[in-house]
């Protein structure tokens, strides 16, 4: 990933924090803020508003199951069943 960004020169996909009061906890993008402030690169920040520690995990785990790429099938099947008992 490191070596991607270097070559593209910009992080492309934004990092993701969870406004609670007056800090920002990082949700998802951990890679990409490092790598970012290891190149000394901008990024962006797309800021959420979550309820609970509970709507960060559901909101986690539903990006997991289908976003990313890099998941084996089994993965994949096993964090659609997970987000799928808590919504339904």
């Amino acid at each position: 990933f490191l070596e991607s960004v270097r070559r593209v020169g910009e992080i492309m996909e934004p990092v993701h924090v969870w406004v609670r009061g007056h800090e920002l906890v990082l949700v998802d993008g951990y890679t990409r803020l490092r790598v970012a402030e290891f190149l000394g690169l901008l990024f962006k920040i797309v800021q959420h508003e979550f309820g609970s520690i509970e709507d960060v995990k559901e909101w986690m785990i539903s990006r997991q199951s289908i976003e990313r790429k890099n998941l084996t099938p089994w993965q994949k099947a096993y964090y659609i069943g997970y987000y799928y008992s808590k919504v339904k």
